[in-house]
């Protein structure tokens, strides 16, 4: 099977993984200020639903832990989306400081899988607002395992959950950040690190978001590792993907959520997004068509 690396099979099943400070990607700190057709939050998979509607992130166990991916090399998370090869993630997990599309992996059960290609918006990194802050990893094949379906608008009543990897410590507690707004001691660079994370977000009713053609904000306050996470809700059973996690307020109460219209530009417009990590050109694959009026 090509593209696919065996990589540390943890104690801590899909928790432990290894990364580098080299590439070290956070939820980028933000200095400007689930189900859409139930109102029942039971549907939605926490390990104490009690949480719900709570201030600040708390560990997530269920089908929206078990559907998000970490990124190899950096501290960023992914969604896979049903039935193709791609993986949601945020532009810049995939941007290096100069403005450059690096190619990234994702790790799901001791598997890496590398892209062979990336869609993206590269004037993110001239500009760096929410809006454009999404991307797309496409893998060579689809992932196994848990996936979300492409939602088409943001639901207008219910719950959704926004979730994404945090730090633990050795309780298995999420580590928060302190008076500095640092989630753990700095470490040079390159310095290999074995990472303790794991699946945390909140779940909160949609009518609790601010939403604008520019941004969605969710009042959490997910922290470095949980860029390019999704906001999802679910709908007949499934989880759908309506927004992809991009900053946090500079007192980590709240998220900036990617709208959905900037994610659906991406796939509809490959030709003028893509680059090609096999070619070193853009625009020369033709990524799996998805029929949003279908979903």
């Amino acid at each position: 099977m090509k593209h696919l690396t065996k990589v540390h099979r943890g104690s801590l099943r899909r928790s432990l993984i290894v990364v580098s400070a080299v590439a070290c990607a956070a939820v980028l700190v933000d200095t400007t200020g689930i189900d859409a057709a139930s109102d029942d939050p039971t549907r939605v998979s926490l390990s104490d639903r009690g949480w719900l509607g709570d201030d600040g992130p708390h560990l997530l166990e269920g089908d929206v832990a078990d559907v998000i991916v970490p990124l190899f090399g950096g501290l960023c998370s992914g969604t896979p989306i049903a039935g193709t090869v791609y993986v949601v993630t945020a532009a810049h997990c995939v941007l290096t400081d100069s403005g450059d599309v690096r190619q990234r992996s994702v790790v799901r059960d001791g598997v890496l899988y590398r892209s062979v290609s990336v869609l993206v918006d590269t004037r993110y990194h001239d500009n760096p607002i929410v809006e454009l802050d999404a991307a797309v990893l496409v893998l060579e094949e689809i992932i196994p395992g848990p996936s979300a379906q492409l939602g088409s608008a943001l639901p207008d009543r219910g719950w959704v959950t926004l979730a994404g990897f945090q730090q633990i410590d050795e309780h298995g507690a999420l580590v928060r950040p302190d008076a500095t707004g640092q989630t753990a001691p700095k470490l040079g660079v390159g310095t290999p690190i074995d990472q303790s994370i794991h699946p945390a977000g909140c779940v909160e009713s949609v009518q609790s978001l601010t939403v604008t053609a520019a941004r969605v904000t969710v009042p959490c306050g997910l922290v470095p590792g949980a860029s390019g996470g999704p906001l999802l809700s679910i709908d007949n059973g499934e989880l759908v993907l309506v927004g992809i996690l991009s900053t946090v307020s500079n007192h980590y109460t709240a998220n900036g959520v990617v709208p959905l219209d900037s994610l659906h530009e991406l796939l509809a417009h490959p030709e003028h997004y893509e680059h090609d990590f096999s070619t070193g050109h853009t625009g020369n694959r033709s990524p799996d068509a998805i029929d949003h009026a279908a979903l």
